[in-house]
């Protein structure tokens, strides 16, 4: 059968593969090595996932949900929400986030309001930009539940060039944390909650919340004494686990369940 087995597309090496959803999964960068690609394995061969469009918006008046169909006020711009993004704040307040969007039309502007069935919800931050990966990386995945159940599993990734994202058969969201080289190298989904690696520094997102990386929603961070290079998950006890933290030369354990007991005991130490 090795024959049926066709190549995934582009140059150089496969950059990640990953199994979700009973589907295969793999990253490459394209011919002209200017962009990564996701791709899913089909009946028909390779087939290039599309990865949306995003619109960032910086204020908010009402909840926007996932399948809506938005529009500009001012631009007549319009979109389908695959999925709504609330990275600060409350819906029906001050917030920030993202429309990931399956389609849409037209151009949104700058301080525009965007409607749902001619009510105003949010406003544009700016033009929605088409979602794209920049070549290299690894890209190191996890497949987990924040909500609980098999309904809200989804895939986590990290590759060390692109932003952190979730993704869920459908829609790709970017994982924003505020760092300011935002590009984690690895991924674990721990405790309900996400986690990610920046060279020596382990970052955890709220609880059930991994697009929300705030100190009031219980995101944090733990440091090491040298770059981490794997997340794994151990038994930490008959009742709970615990996460094994890999550095360049030593091997930590995290113990507890939120930031408030959180232990980070070294295990071993040496080369």
């Amino acid at each position: 059968y090795r024959s049926d087995i066709t190549t995934v597309p582009g140059s150089g090496a496969v950059r990640g593969v990953a199994y979700y959803g009973n589907n295969l999964y793999a990253w490459r960068d394209n011919v002209g090595a200017t962009e990564m690609v996701m791709h899913k394995a089909t009946t028909s061969g390779w087939t290039a996932v599309a990865l949306g469009f995003a619109l960032d918006f910086t204020a908010t008046g009402g909840q926007v949900f996932d399948g809506d169909a938005i529009v500009g006020l001012t631009s007549g711009a319009t979109g389908t929400v695959s999925r709504a993004v609330l990275r600060t704040g409350v819906w029906t307040g001050v917030g920030t986030g993202t429309l990931v969007l399956s389609a849409t039309a037209g151009v949104f502007v700058v301080g525009e309001n965007v409607r749902v069935g001619g009510v105003n919800k949010v406003i544009a931050a700016g033009a929605a930009a088409a979602q794209t990966l920049l070549p290299g990386g690894r890209v190191d995945t996890d497949v987990g539940a924040m909500s609980g159940g098999l309904v809200g599993t989804k895939l986590y990734g990290a590759d060390g060039v692109n932003m952190g994202f979730e993704f869920d058969g459908t829609s790709y969201v970017k994982i924003k944390t505020g760092m300011a080289t935002d590009v984690p190298l690895r991924v674990k989904v721990h405790k309900n909650r996400l986690f990610l690696s920046f060279n020596a520094s382990l970052q955890f997102s709220g609880s059930g919340t991994p697009y929300v990386w705030t100190v009031l929603t219980g995101a944090g961070e733990l440091s090491l004494n040298n770059p981490i290079t794997a997340l794994l998950t151990l038994p930490g006890s008959d009742l709970t686990a615990a996460l094994g933290v890999y550095s360049e030369n030593s091997t930590s354990v995290l113990y507890g369940n939120d930031a408030t007991t959180w232990q980070l005991a070294t295990y071993n130490q040496g080369f």
